[in-house]
């Protein structure tokens, strides 16, 4: 009986033993514990004051863009206005070019109609005139002829 009893005293002392080392190991546990919450909390207010922190800079820099935005949506109207513009003053430019081009290449076979026509004219008028003077040539050898004629008839006249 007295070595159970010494034994289940043992048994208890050990039980104890370890019931403390249990109870040790809890409290060590609790403390780490206790340090990682408190770390986890000031780890969790430097983590929200830099949210904040970004969240402010966020809205400085979103008010900053929105007159931005605005600038640009404006300078991209005016940008799509003078494009527009540029293109019917090209398209006009162009459309003047045509015309300019289509004008010169009328006046041009006017131009070259006309002077086909005064060839023609001086050819006839050339070849007239030729004609005219081959007529006076024939003219004035007959009266020539004639003249010499009579002035050889009158010689005899007058000698006789």
């Amino acid at each position: 009986l007295k070595e159970a009893q010494s034994a289940l005293k043992n048994e208890l002392t050990k039980g104890l033993t370890k019931m403390s080392e249990m109870e040790e190991q809890m409290k060590e546990v609790k403390e780490v514990q206790k340090a990682f919450d408190v770390r986890l909390e000031e780890q969790a207010a430097k983590l929200k004051k830099e949210v904040t922190s970004w969240t402010a800079g966020l809205k400085g820099l979103e008010d900053q863009i929105k007159p931005m935005d605005e600038r640009l949506k404006v300078l991209g109207h005016d940008l799509r206005q003078l494009a527009d513009l540029l293109q019917h003053e090209v398209d006009d430019r162009e459309k003047g070019a045509d015309d300019l081009k289509r004008q010169l290449a009328q006046e041009e076979a006017e131009r070259t109609s006309a002077m086909v026509t005064a060839d023609q004219k001086i050819s006839a008028l050339t070849t007239q005139t030729a004609e005219t003077l081959k007529t006076l040539k024939g003219n004035l050898e007959e009266l020539t002829n004639h003249l010499t004629e009579c002035q050889i008839e009158e010689r005899v006249a007058a000698e006789k």
